[in-house]
């Protein structure tokens, strides 16, 4: 997904040689955490990473006239969230054939568990926060079957979730 980043950003300002992550990107949290969240939602919609990126490229270009930032690649609190922008592109893509500009290019990263569980404890507050909502109200909206905000393994020990599976609420 950083390797397909980095190649879009370099094609958008027509710098191909282009990397901007320096040494491991697990020393980038925000990066790190924002990659970790694309991918899962690429793999979630069954797209290759750099239609992905594409997609978030294409509507910050159109809509701000600018490339998009990492931390935003998967920004679940927008109007507009990034599964939405790709599930959108990907239509556009169908009607108008817009033109595939970058290979397929994947790349195994090394996640740890523990950095998982931070990541959606802080995806889990930034929706209470956005939303201004209760955890048992984000998680009865977000954590229902197909939506896939949260990592199932993850919600298998929150009390709050068992509790609203098992009274058949979500």
């Amino acid at each position: 997904m950083l390797y397909a980043y980095e190649d879009m950003l370099g094609t958008y300002w027509h710098k191909p040689a282009l990397r901007i992550i320096k040494g491991r990107i697990e020393d980038h949290p925000r990066g790190y955490q924002a990659l970790v969240e694309a991918t899962w939602i690429a793999d979630r919609l069954g797209v290759e990473y750099p239609i992905f990126i594409q997609a978030q490229f294409y509507w910050f270009d159109k809509w701000f006239n600018r490339a998009v930032r990492l931390r935003e690649l998967c920004s679940v609190g927008s109007k507009f969230p990034a599964e939405m922008r790709v599930r959108e592109y990907l239509k556009l893509q169908q009607v108008q054939k817009l033109p595939v500009r970058v290979q397929c290019i994947s790349r195994t990263i090394k996640v740890d568990l523990n950095q998982i569980d931070k990541i959606n404890q802080a995806r889990l507050e930034e929706l209470c926060r956005v939303w201004k909502l209760s955890e048992e109200e984000v998680l009865r909206r977000f954590a229902r079957p197909g939506v896939g905000y949260f990592d199932l393994g993850w919600l298998k020990h929150q009390p709050i979730y068992l509790r609203l599976k098992a009274q058949g609420m979500l």
